[in-house]
């Protein structure tokens, strides 16, 4: 698998982190705490191993935290009927608009 596809799987198993986290009540019903334990571990053996494939540190970690931060804005606004001001939807946006432009930059040597 290339980088980007672990990457991707790792953000997207982070935001499940997160659901499971607010459905976990504070830790305290089983099954979603073991789902936060469970998406967190293979969350962070992905990362790793993105990283050990000669993949950025920087960019690994940017990526993922940006899209677990719009995925739980996502998450909260779908599954848990919380709402988004027009601040916090203009913070997602400009973080996204970081990762992508540093995407665009040429590694330094």
């Amino acid at each position: 698998m290339s980088n980007w596809t672990l990457l991707l799987l790792a953000a997207v198993l982070n935001i499940g982190t997160v659901y499971f986290a607010k459905a976990s009540e504070g830790m305290t019903r089983l099954w979603p705490t073991l789902g936060v334990v469970v998406t967190i571990l293979v969350t962070q053996f992905l990362v790793a191993r993105v990283m050990s494939s000669g993949g950025q540190v920087a960019a690994a970690i940017v990526a993922v935290v940006v899209a677990v931060m719009v995925g739980s804005g996502l998450i909260g606004y779908f599954a848990f009927g919380e709402r988004l001001s027009a601040l916090q939807i203009a913070g997602y946006a400009i973080a996204v608009l970081g990762v992508m432009i540093a995407g665009l930059a040429p590694a330094a040597a």
